[in-house]
């Protein structure tokens, strides 16, 4: 009895007899060595045309967004601060009424080394819509405030977050502090925003930094239906002696600082924006 051809599927030979399909019979291939199938494998990586799809283009988002802010923070610190500002833990979180803040002492190690790291957050929700250059303003902002904590004069025990000494280095990076964001307003007080002085260093240090094709990627998703309702405007009184702040619902209402016993004028919004103003 005639013993059986093994037959390799993947390399049938076939032979057309009219309808009909004859199976012919082909001798077994030798089975590679584990050197061969290396060899193979390493020719297949070297076409570009396989390195190209296999090749990870893309970082992780969180490299992607968080490394952006760290090497604005670098380049600024480098520009602007001569490279002596310490390094800090930059994080995005969505703390409201405020585009970014500045927190001594925050993390420490967990080797209980006594060593503690600093921290600077920054709001995303604050800057839908808006420019990179006008986002990194913020984190400028707030490396004011780690400058101050780093080199500034000892402060008081109720100092003011935002008083004379931060507001003139603010100024002199090119960052107008104001407390309504736009002209006229106030350079010092509780709660402060502050607007792109053009021309000053600031804005020579982004368009620098823009130049090396750095940019932001992401930005806050605008949730409908995700707000809650708006509250009723206040009014904020300031007594121009000790700072005192005071919201009333009223916009002319009679408010006055016992401790001082002068009148606490309300705050007037700008009449203008910078923009408008640099017309």
């Amino acid at each position: 009895m005639a013993k059986k051809q093994n037959l390799k599927r993947s390399t049938v030979r076939t032979k057309k007899l009219g309808n009909r399909v004859k199976v012919l019979p082909v001798e077994k291939a030798d089975k590679p060595s584990i050197d061969e199938l290396l060899d193979a494998a390493s020719e297949l990586l070297d076409d570009p045309a396989i390195s190209a799809l296999t090749e990870k283009t893309d970082a992780p988002i969180t490299v992607a967004e968080y490394s952006g802010f760290q090497q604005a923070f670098d380049f600024l610190n480098a520009k602007l601060f001569d490279g002596m500002l310490q390094n800090v833990i930059i994080l995005l979180q969505r703390r409201a009424h405020s585009g970014g803040h500045f927190s001594p002492d925050r993390f420490t190690y967990r080797i209980h080394n006594g060593v503690r790291e600093h921290e600077l957050s920054l709001n995303p929700d604050a800057w839908v819509g808006r420019t990179d250059e006008w986002i990194i303003s913020v984190l400028l902002h707030e490396m004011c405030h780690l400058w101050q904590h780093q080199f500034g004069k000892k402060q008081r025990k109720n100092y003011s977050y935002h008083d004379k000494e931060w507001a003139m280095r603010m100024e002199s990076l090119g960052l107008m502090p104001s407390n309504t964001g736009a002209v006229g307003g106030k350079r010092t007080g509780q709660q402060m925003q502050h607007f792109v002085i053009p021309g000053g260093a600031y804005q020579q240090a982004f368009t620098a930094l823009a130049a090396g094709g750095w940019e932001l990627k992401l930005e806050s998703t605008i949730i409908a239906g995700a707000d809650k309702k708006p509250k009723k405007d206040k009014t904020k009184y300031t007594c121009p002696s000790c700072g005192l702040n005071m919201w009333a619902n009223i916009p002319d209402a009679d408010i006055s600082c016992n401790s001082c016993r002068c009148v606490m004028p309300a705050e007037r919004p700008a009449v203008q924006s910078y923009d408008q103003a640099a017309e």
